[in-house]
């Protein structure tokens, strides 16, 4: 049997306006069918090893049913990660000591920070966003929860990619 790991793009809803996103925030957010969803686990634990499922976005906890999706993946077996803006990490430590299924399915989770200081990373994702990130990171440790600083390098932040993985490293 072949391994398949899934990827899901669940919604373009997010409460940033980044300045590399291709998200038209003038347009209404799509979300993913909630039964497209979970066809396409079903479908694919009928015919691969699966053994990992990653969400992104937009910002993949503002998902109209992203804890019945997380529930819908441990359900299955399957271990999870997010890409987030970490905004809402508070929140999702909330909904994942609800049911421990949750939790013990989450392996990971990618934390966008595009800068090694807060004055690049908020001109790129907005005021007060790189403080967000680095509670969700605070929060992470907290939990256990292994996770990654991630950077889309940019016009605006490259000069500070040594920093970023200085910083990231600590």
């Amino acid at each position: 049997m072949a391994v398949c790991n899934l990827a899901f793009h669940l919604t373009d809803r997010c409460q940033l306006d980044c300045k590399h996103c291709l998200r038209d925030p003038s347009r209404a957010p799509a979300d993913l069918d909630f039964e497209v969803f979970t066809s396409a686990l079903d479908q694919v634990a009928r015919t691969y090893k699966t053994t990992h499922v990653a969400m992104t976005g937009g910002e993949p906890t503002l998902y109209p049913r992203f804890v019945d999706a997380v529930d819908a993946i441990a359900d299955r077996g399957f271990t999870w990660h997010i890409v987030t803006n970490g905004r809402t990490f508070g929140w999702l430590m909330d909904q994942l000591d609800d049911r421990p299924p949750r939790r013990a399915s989450m392996r990971h989770v990618y934390l966008s920070l595009d800068g090694a200081d807060e004055a690049t990373h908020d001109r790129i994702r907005g005021k007060g966003s790189f403080r967000e990130v680095m509670t969700a990171a605070t929060l992470a440790v907290a939990h256990g929860i292994p996770f990654v600083l991630q950077m889309v390098v940019n016009a605006v932040n490259h000069p500070q990619v040594e920093a970023f993985g200085l910083l990231a490293s600590q």
